[in-house]
């Protein structure tokens, strides 16, 4: 059965006896308590805690508000030159930065200059430049409009 948070209530229509708890972490990496019947991770599956189940392969694209990524079209701007918006974390080294993403395309780059952030979904909806998205992050604001992906830009990194 797949659930989202946001299909919490649908869940506990359909399962009244069960109960959720849902903790986000500082890390993405959390290390498994007494108490936690199930965790959701996301990395390269090295777990060793428990039995691991794969739900997905993630997927990644470069994504900016529409007006920006229609202006960068028209303009004639690539990755290699778009204002990139990046996101630093001491909690979470192990995501992928522009630099993974731009050399697995094989997209040159002389500087990696831009915005940097903790927490970088506002700056992209403000336009303020193009960030990675992570399909099961940004699926939702693709979805509704509020985010379009870059054309051809969905790459695979071996995470899920």
């Amino acid at each position: 059965m797949k659930v989202s948070i946001s299909g919490l209530p649908e869940f506990y229509a359909a399962h009244p006896e069960m109960t959720v708890n849902v903790q986000a972490p500082a890390t993405d990496l959390p290390h498994l308590s007494p108490g936690i019947g199930i965790a959701i991770r996301y990395g390269t599956c090295g777990w060793r805690e428990g039995t691991t189940l794969k739900l997905f392969d993630e997927r990644i694209c470069p994504v900016a508000a529409p007006a920006q990524l229609e202006r960068l079209q028209a303009e004639g701007v690539g990755l290699d030159r778009a204002p990139l918006i990046h996101v630093r974390s001491p909690h979470n080294q192990h995501w992928a930065g522009w630099e993974d993403y731009l050399r697995a395309r094989g997209i040159p780059r002389a500087r990696l200059s831009g915005q940097i952030f903790n927490n970088y979904v506002q700056a992209v909806l403000d336009g303020r430049g193009v960030m990675l998205g992570w399909r099961s992050i940004a699926s939702g604001a693709v979805r509704d409009g509020a985010l379009r992906m870059w054309p051809e830009g969905e790459l695979g990194l071996g995470t899920s």
